[in-house]
């Protein structure tokens, strides 16, 4: 009787293969819980630092450390990039393995799987989130909830243009989106950011995500299942 996709690229996907379902189909992202809105730290840390949140799977190759990786290692020594990646997989030591042999290993920090708590603080700390999908056929990104989260957390991101992540991301409000996942791509996306300071205020960024709250749209679900005709 409904079927909800988290996405407009998701509702493409469908009315791809079974045109005929477009009077049930509706788009309503995930929520956001009120958690992710927090402060950022008043004092500015050392070096410019860059986030990725994923989980770090052999299988999902899309999430594309690799090519944040080779930009880190390929930036100005001067630009003083941190990179934090937050998660764990089957991939983790390959990816680790990778940063060393790109003599990266010092500035780049797996810290593995965390407590909500902790990658919310990791949001807040970082000045620019980076998730620049390499996406394929058969695997993409349907939506991106973690580009609202950092978000929410008035922290700038940075993804490319492709799959649902668009729909995250508001261009020139709360970040950017890249051509594609190049580390070429990725790095002139960090450099946009990196010497326009003040060009996504953390308040600028923060409203962005909040029409996600669950408290939002939590009342659309319900507006939309209870239009559902016994």
């Amino acid at each position: 009787a409904l079927i909800i996709a988290n996405s407009s690229y998701v509702r493409g996907l469908v009315l791809g293969e079974a045109p005929d379902l477009a009077g049930r189909l509706v788009v309503i992202p995930p929520g956001l819980d009120d958690a992710y809105f927090t402060s950022r730290p008043s004092a500015p840390s050392e070096g410019f630092h860059l986030l990725t949140v994923a989980r770090l799977s052999s299988t999902t190759p899309r999430k594309n450390v690799d090519g944040v990786l080779r930009a880190v290692a390929n930036a100005p020594p001067e630009w003083d990039l941190r990179y934090r990646i937050v998660g764990d997989g089957d991939d983790r030591e390959r990816l680790v393995a990778y940063a060393r042999d790109l003599g990266v290993d010092e500035r780049s920090e797996f810290v593995g799987g965390v407590s909500r708590a902790e990658v919310i603080r990791s949001y807040a700390r970082a000045d620019l989130f980076v998730l620049a999908a390499r996406a394929s056929r058969y695997d993409v990104e349907g939506f991106g909830m973690v580009y609202l989260e950092a978000s929410a957390a008035g922290t700038p991101v940075l993804a490319s243009r492709s799959g649902g992540a668009t729909d995250a991301i508001r261009e020139g409000a709360n970040g950017l989106l890249v051509e594609d996942g190049s580390p070429e791509a990725i790095l002139d996306g960090i450099r946009r950011v990196r010497e326009a300071p003040g060009r996504f205020p953390a308040g600028a960024v923060r409203e962005v995500a909040r029409p996600y709250r669950w408290s939002v749209l939590g009342e659309r679900y319900r507006e939309a299942i209870g239009a559902v005709t016994p």
